[in-house]
């Protein structure tokens, strides 16, 4: 048995109580229990076992805790649909702080940022992109980091990025499988870059589909 407190709903309604030597408390609406108190002290929501201090649980893949306010209301939750869900309105940044410094931010775009403040770009040593390309057409065979790649000419490649970068001030270096070839960028902007395909010899621009993977970063 449990002690219950239940605000009924039949007859004349009102709230009715039971009790018994248990140590569980529950806590009802129309007779079924909605909080579970164990002898433990643990709440169980959706649970009548709770196994932590805290269980929230749902019949199916669903919201199971929703935090938001007046004017966000319905925005913001973590869920569970298959995995951990964090969900934030359109309009809001997610930020986590260690102390009153911002450590870690995603932007409304996706844009993931480490440091306080605005923060600067995560990861901001790591590859912005890469690719593996056919210099005679400018088709990437492979790529990540970019939408789309052209020829400009002979050894001159426009490569666009997928996501606006949060500066043009990229300091880039690739390198090439094409024996005596050198891989150059130039013409930075936060939407795309310009690569140059050159011998190391004599410095003129050419073609070569040998290149394999070149890569760019800051």
């Amino acid at each position: 048995m449990t002690t219950t407190i239940n605000a009924s709903n039949s007859g004349g309604g009102g709230l009715v109580q039971t009790a018994d030597a248990s140590g569980v408390l529950a806590l009802q609406t129309a007779g079924v229990t909605a909080v579970t108190v164990d002898a433990s002290q643990n709440v169980g929501i959706g649970t009548a076992s709770p196994g932590v201090r805290l269980d929230i649980r749902t019949a199916a893949l669903g919201t199971a805790l929703q935090l938001s306010d007046d004017t966000n209301y319905g925005a913001n939750f973590i869920g569970v649909s298959g995995g951990l869900k964090l969900a934030m309105n359109g309009s809001q940044t997610f930020s986590i702080f260690q102390s009153t410094n911002e450590r870690l931010t995603v932007t409304t775009a996706g844009v993931i940022q480490a440091g306080t403040g605005t923060g600067e770009v995560f990861a901001q040593n790591s590859l912005k992109f890469w690719v593996c390309m056919q210099a005679s057409t400018g088709t990437a065979y492979n790529s990540f980091g970019l939408s789309s790649t052209s020829k400009i000419s002979t050894g001159t490649f426009q490569l666009n990025y997928t996501r606006t970068m949060a500066s043009s001030r990229y300091g880039c270096a690739g390198a090439g499988f094409g024996a005596g070839n050198s891989v150059a960028f130039g013409a930075e902007s936060t939407t795309g870059i310009r690569m140059f395909v050159f011998t190391s010899s004599s410095g003129s621009l050419v073609d070569n589909d040998a290149m394999g993977n070149m890569g760019g970063g800051s």
